[in-house]
């Protein structure tokens, strides 16, 4: 108690004081003292170690590979006209088997460009009708040259069977320029009916090589062996 002498028989006064209430200590805890909050701590648990039996076969290790396949990118957009020289007929990728083809048999090659540009598998059609309308303008145009000899005027049956070759051209023509991207323009003169009724072939030349320069580069002109016109046709 506060003020109380305490004093051990036949020696001197041991304390004289205030006596303090100190915290009891049992078995290691201290008694009304507030304990600070648990800390977790994560433990690491090692890693397992694989278990070899003697004499067993090792173990098969199975090993997967992603296959992956690159698919050609598709040609690019020309952005202008890739036939050369209009006038060179024999240019590659053409050369003369092109060249020979759209002066002795036009109707071929346009129908070869139908199929290549306008309408896939509709190059049959246009040739069988170019074909029909350049026989029917040869027939009559002996047939009258005959029957109004010496005046030999068969020869205007032409025109309109090369109007028939106009309408034909100037669609590829229009499907080619929006397949690349620009606007149609005249290689040869200053308009693009005027030179494609009276330069026919050279023009039919040179929209056959700039098409097979933007969809089958490194390719050559084959001939009439097929609708493509070249060794194989156009990706699907």
């Amino acid at each position: 108690m506060q003020g109380e002498q305490y004093y051990a028989e036949g020696s001197q006064p041991v304390a004289t004081g205030t006596v303090v209430e100190q915290p009891v200590v049992l078995s290691g805890t201290i008694v009304n003292v507030e304990q600070p909050a648990p800390t977790a701590y994560a433990v690491q648990q090692p890693a397992k170690m694989p278990v070899v039996i003697a004499g067993a076969p090792p173990p098969t290790m199975v090993v997967t590979t992603a296959t992956t396949v690159v698919q050609p990118a598709a040609p690019a957009p020309a952005g202008r006209w890739l036939g050369g020289n209009a006038c060179g007929c024999c240019d590659p990728p053409g050369g003369g088997p092109l060249c020979c083809t759209a002066f002795c048999c036009p109707c071929v090659v346009v129908g070869q460009l139908w199929h290549r540009i306008v309408e896939r598998g509709g190059g049959g059609t246009v040739l069988g009708i170019l074909c029909g309308v350049s026989i029917a303008a040869y027939v009559l145009e002996i047939i009258v040259d005959a029957i109004l000899a010496p005046m030999r005027v068969g020869w205007i049956f032409r025109f309109p069977a090369g109007f028939v070759y106009l309408y034909y051209m100037l669609k590829i023509r229009e499907a080619a320029a929006r397949e690349g991207g620009f606007q149609d323009h005249p290689v040869l003169c200053g308009n693009e009916c005027c030179e494609t009724y009276w330069c026919l072939p050279c023009i039919a030349c040179f929209i056959m090589r700039h098409d097979i320069a933007a969809k089958q580069p490194g390719y050559n002109y084959q001939g009439c062996g097929n609708m493509a016109g070249t060794v194989h046709d156009l990706p699907a």
